[in-house]
């Protein structure tokens, strides 16, 4: 165990400059992509709750809550049955089943869940791209030798 502990101290002091050197300080108040992202990386939704998609970001809040509880719920349900399947002692019982099938539910509900999260980052990372050149972008209209130009102009 001293060992382990050294190693990892070891690690550590080689590895700290870099690790404090990228600590970035985040400003979440600013919409630009980063931090929109970030947000769903914390929680799924919680980026297109913010740009005013509430629709869409509830529905991943639900899902992946959803998901979460139920992986709760089947590993609680599969510690039980492998505990009952434990104190009886005989192998050729059905507990043992019980117990697989619930860590299968829950293996899938985890698996589900990862892969709204994974969704949920991508899409709002893309719909952040599109709400930032919807709300940035301007027509300019300027004068110039008695002649009208517009121009398209995004700014970050």
């Amino acid at each position: 165990m001293k060992k382990i502990f050294a190693m990892f101290l070891i690690l550590y002091s080689m590895l700290s400059p870099l690790i404090c050197s990228s600590v970035k300080i985040v400003d979440l108040e600013e919409k630009n992509n980063y931090n929109l992202t970030l947000r769903s990386v914390l929680y799924p939704g919680l980026g297109q709750i913010y740009m005013g998609y509430e629709t869409k970001g509830y529905l991943f809040a639900t899902l992946t809550t959803f998901c979460i509880i139920g992986s709760i719920y089947s590993y609680n349900a599969a510690s039980s049955n492998y505990n009952s399947y434990f104190e009886a002692g005989c192998i050729d019982n059905g507990l043992y089943d019980d117990y697989k099938s619930r860590m299968n539910d829950m293996y899938l509900c985890v698996g589900v869940g990862l892969l709204f999260w994974i969704y949920n980052i991508y899409d709002t990372y893309k719909t952040a791209d599109k709400y930032l050149y919807d709300a940035d972008n301007k027509i300019k209209m300027s004068f110039y030798d008695k002649k009208i130009y517009l121009s398209y102009v995004k700014t970050y």
